[in-house]
């Protein structure tokens, strides 16, 4: 009886604890979703060419220019010695550092970033190249296009690993009531 009496203590224990939360934020093995591949790439494309046209839009009024689309998609505007190619150049480091918040939020894998980020930068290269009916042979452009998606990644998997590396909470404590008295 007394065995029993164990046993009665131990499920009443557990009636009172609350059960335990899941974050639904456990690293573990990866499945291969194409759908969520696929989803994952769009919105960091949209967010890429979102970004980069809010870019040029500040930069181009700071410089009292008027922004262009081709501002974005022809690689021979890219230069270190006009105004234009200084309103570019700032607009991708200022979109480098959106698309590595980005890649924390959509993709939250440090592992993924070098190829979501180096596709998005590859995507680009080919509606440049699209755009301007000819394939990109402008020095500055490639440095600042590989210089973006370094710092996309770098950035991208510095706050990656730290989101991974964030506590899971195992079980959230019971709150105890003093009397109501």
């Amino acid at each position: 009886a007394e065995y029993m009496g164990n046993d009665l203590a131990l499920e009443s224990a557990r009636h009172r604890m609350p059960p335990p939360q899941r974050s639904g934020r456990f690293f573990g093995a990866q499945v291969f979703d194409p759908k969520l591949i696929l989803l994952q790439l769009a919105t960091l494309q949209c967010i890429f060419y979102l970004g980069l046209g809010l870019g040029i839009h500040i930069f181009s009024s700071l410089m009292s220019l008027a922004p262009s689309v081709s501002f974005i998609f022809s690689p021979h505007l890219v230069e270190l010695t006009t105004t234009i190619g200084w309103t570019i150049i700032l607009s991708f480091v200022l979109n480098a550092l959106l698309i590595a918040a980005a890649l924390r939020f959509v993709v939250e894998r440090a592992k993924n970033c070098l190829d979501f980020a180096v596709s998005a930068h590859v995507f680009h290269l080919l509606v440049c190249w699209c755009y301007a009916a000819n394939f990109p042979d402008s020095l500055d452009w490639w440095l600042v296009n590989i210089i973006s998606a370094a710092v996309a990644v770098v950035v991208g998997e510095y706050l990656c690993m730290k989101y991974e590396q964030m506590d899971i909470p195992l079980y959230t404590p019971v709150q105890t009531r003093e009397n109501d008295d």
